[in-house]
C-alpha cells in the first residue's frame, strides 16, 4: 500500500516523530478514548507510534495519520494492523484488524468514511493483504463505529470475544477484488 494517500479533503500518511504530541493529545481526549480503553500515558503513545512505523516496515501496510489537506490539522489515526491480541476465542494473527480513531470535533463529518474508502480501495487491490479484515467494536454503546463497519461491509460475528476483562464484538469484512 502507498505510504501517503490523498483524498478530496484529507492526507493520510505514515506516522513520524513529528506526530507524537498530536497523537498524545488524541489518545488523552476523554471523548476520543471512551470506547477504546481510556487515556494513554505518553510512553504508551510513544510505543504505539514506534509500533506503527515498524508495522509498515514488516507488513507493507498499517495505520495512517489523518490530516486535513487544507490546514494540516491532525484529525486521527485510521488503518489496518496486526495487534496480536490475547483473545478468547483467538482470531487469526493473519487477519489484519481495521481501526479508526477521529478527533470528536470531526465526528459526523465523514472523515472516517473518506479515509476508509481510500484505505480499503488500496487494501482490496494489495497482494500484501490476503485475508479478510476484522475490526473489534466495544460490546455496547459504540453505534457510530458499528454504522461505519456496516457501511464498509463488515459483518458482526456471533458471540463476543474476550480481551482481558472486556467483552467485545468481532466484525469481519471479506477482501474485495
Amino acid at each position: 500500500m502507498r505510504d501517503t494517500i490523498e483524498t478530496d479533503r484529507l492526507i493520510l500518511s505514515r506516522h513520524t516523530v513529528a506526530d507524537f504530541e498530536d497523537s498524545v493529545a488524541l489518545w488523552n481526549d476523554e471523548e476520543t478514548v471512551k470506547f477504546c480503553g481510556g487515556a494513554r500515558p505518553r510512553a504508551t503513545v510513544w510505543t504505539k507510534l514506534l509500533y506503527h512505523r515498524g508495522h509498515w516496515d514488516h507488513y507493507g501496510y498499517g495505520c495512517y495519520v489523518v490530516r486535513l489537506k487544507e490546514m494540516g490539522e491532525y484529525l486521527g489515526e485510521i488503518g489496518t494492523n496486526h495487534f496480536m491480541r490475547d483473545s478468547d476465542p483467538a482470531y487469526s494473527p493473519l487477519m489484519p484488524e481495521a481501526g479508526w480513531v477521529v478527533n470528536p470535533k470531526y465526528h459526523g463529518k465523514g472523515i472516517a468514511t473518506e479515509a476508509l474508502t481510500a484505505i480499503f480501495k488500496e487494501a482490496d487491490a494489495s497482494e500484501k493483504i490476503t485475508h479478510p479484515i476484522c475490526c473489534i467494536i466495544d460490546h455496547g454503546e459504540n453505534e457510530p463505529s458499528r454504522a461505519i463497519a456496516r457501511k464498509f461491509g463488515f459483518k458482526q460475528q456471533p458471540g463476543t470475544v474476550k480481551l482481558g476483562d472486556e467483552e467485545v464484538d468481532l466484525w469481519i469484512r471479506e477482501k474485495r477484488n
